[in-house]
């Protein structure tokens, strides 16, 4: 079963907001991003890449994984 459909996707995300981890997203076309996840729904979030900077939203189709830093 798909992780969105089990809650187990919006649990992660949630603690990774709550507790301000660092992340490092990687796309499938292989570009990355590093930064913290500040907002997330079902079909985007946005990770901040400093901690004033931009915030940047991502589709989640187009993730192919995040790390933890």
């Amino acid at each position: 079963m798909h992780p969105e459909h089990t809650g187990s996707e919006s649990a992660y995300l949630k603690s990774l907001v709550d507790a301000r981890t660092k992340v490092t997203v990687v796309l499938k076309n292989g570009e990355r991003f590093h930064g913290r996840i500040r907002y997330y729904d079902r079909h985007c979030f946005s990770i901040g890449l400093s901690a004033e900077g931009p915030r940047i939203f991502l589709r989640k189709s187009s993730v192919s994984y995040i790390s933890e830093e």
